[in-house]
């Protein structure tokens, strides 16, 4: 096992040192050391990520546990290789955001022949080699919306901006596809995104897309981005052009989104409470170090909510804490 936040602690001043910074030698289960966990951050330049990750950090602290967190930027290669550097400076827990366990295959056989377990946030149910999973993927809250949109029998030209890469996007724009197969009177254009950058290449592609689709008589248009940074980014080119406000559905709710939500171009945003799903997984690796022989995989669903400008003012009145966000 590897030490913790207090490893370098040593003479005289230790006890008192302890009792300043909170930390603690004693794990649940982990051993006598204190735990080091390791956290796989898809980018730090969205802002889900961010606040996700300093969630966990938070409920890790304070169980007086250290973390160690690494930006993969959005790429799984990078992942794998901050996993494997974690295995090699002996973690006793590492989480992944967003990879499914098929992108980081060498990371997860690493860390599994270290007798190190993995956990994910965001990549859906918990994959081959994981030990747990908390699931904020979501698709159908939001993409329900979508369908009853479309249902009225008008045309609709609907642009869709996916990071293929990112589990979430993926797992939503599948769903997303599946549930409008039965409607001809929609017509897709898929632009992607990476990150870091999605919010401005999603600006980019839609003001694009603005172009190629001038408002038409009996043309309805559906602007569908798979998280946050490029509905952001999708706003910002509507008012650049000085078109619509069209009807826009996504994720992640962002101080950007609730005023998006204000002004009426934003028709409805998955909630997804970063602070509860920070301390779901710091809970679910706590109860594993009580029992690991014993442990079960298993995948929880992150708490979440449908924002729309119905209720919004509700919605922010039982949760004033996310407009500090």
């Amino acid at each position: 096992m590897s030490k913790g936040s207090c490893r370098n602690i040593i003479g005289g001043t230790a006890a008192a040192a302890l009792l300043l910074t909170g930390c603690s030698a004693v794990t649940t289960g982990a051993g006598d050391e204190a735990v080091t966990i390791g956290i796989v951050q898809l980018d730090t330049s969205t802002i889900f990520a961010n606040q996700e990750a300093e969630a966990q950090k938070a409920a890790y602290e304070a169980l007086g546990w250290e973390t160690v967190v690494t930006n993969s930027a959005g790429s799984p290669a990078t992942a794998i290789s901050a996993m494997q550097n974690f295995v090699q400076r002996g973690v006793d827990a590492i989480v992944v955001q967003t990879y499914t366990s098929e992108q980081i295959t060498s990371g997860l056989a690493a860390a599994k022949k270290a007798g190190i377990p993995v956990f994910n946030t965001a990549g859906g149910e918990a994959g081959v080699d994981m030990a747990g999973a908390i699931d904020i993927n979501l698709a159908e809250p939001i993409n329900s919306l979508v369908v009853d949109e479309v249902k009225s029998g008008e045309r609709f030209e609907l642009l869709t901006l996916v990071f293929e890469s990112g589990t979430p996007c993926r797992i939503r724009n599948d769903d997303l596809l599946t549930r409008l197969k039965d409607y001809p009177n929609v017509t897709i254009t898929r632009q992607d995104v990476i990150v870091p950058g999605a919010q401005q290449q999603a600006q980019q592609a839609t003001s694009g897309w603005l172009q190629a689709n001038p408002e038409t008589s009996g043309t309805k248009h559906i602007i569908w981005p798979c998280f946050a940074d490029p509905a952001v980014g999708a706003v910002s080119a509507e008012k650049q052009l000085d078109r619509g406000p069209y009807s826009m559905y996504t994720w992640d709710l962002t101080g950007p989104a609730i005023e998006a939500i204000r002004d009426g171009s934003m028709n409805g945003v998955a909630w997804l409470d970063a602070d509860k799903s920070g301390q779901a997984i710091a809970d679910m690796i706590e109860e594993y170090f009580e029992d690991p022989e014993g442990w079960e995989p298993r995948t929880e669903e992150g708490p979440h909510e449908v924002v729309t400008p119905d209720n919004l003012d509700a919605f922010l009145e039982k949760h004033p804490e996310v407009t500090a966000k």
